[in-house]
């Protein structure tokens, strides 16, 4: 299914009001909105050059891919983690740690993900229950904040 196949509904309810707009994805929290409400810096389809249109396009016309569910507090630790670390994995034993290299699971001590770079574990074990260790492949941070949605409480 296409983007615009997800959001037909939103899509027609923007583009067809009394003033139709141009529609926005806000990225705050993985929303289609009017583009007047919403600052360019929060939009998916921003491109600093003023011109969303191509962009917009694109979009419409790529798969959809289904948003990961972050809460609020999730989504701050990710924005806030140094630039340094990419990505994001959880070990064996359940402690979640971000890395400088994209990292694959240690086959010695399957205790984490290994990369030969930097790492660092995060404090939150409780938080980011959708990253297990039993997933084939680690998370790119940047990945995980272009596709989410916030949410108040995360199942």
């Amino acid at each position: 299914m296409l983007n615009k196949e997800k959001y037909a509904k939103e899509i027609v309810e923007i583009v067809t009001m009394k003033s139709p707009e141009n529609i926005a994805f806000d990225t705050r929290i993985g929303k289609l909105c009017k583009c007047t409400i919403l600052e360019c810096d929060n939009c998916l389809f921003r491109t600093g050059k003023g011109i969303c249109d191509e962009k917009r396009n694109i979009w419409a016309n790529s798969e959809y891919v289904e948003l990961i569910k972050l809460t609020l507090a999730e989504k701050i630790i990710l924005e806030n983690i140094d630039s340094n670390f990419k990505w994001i994995a959880r070990g064996e034993n359940n402690y979640l740690f971000c890395h400088e290299r994209k990292p694959m699971k240690s086959k010695v001590d399957r205790m984490m993900f290994l990369d030969g770079g930097h790492f660092s574990r995060i404090p939150f074990d409780n938080l980011f229950k959708f990253i297990k260790w039993e997933d084939n492949e680690p998370y790119k941070i940047k990945d995980i904040l272009n596709n989410c949605e916030v949410v108040e409480d995360v199942d």
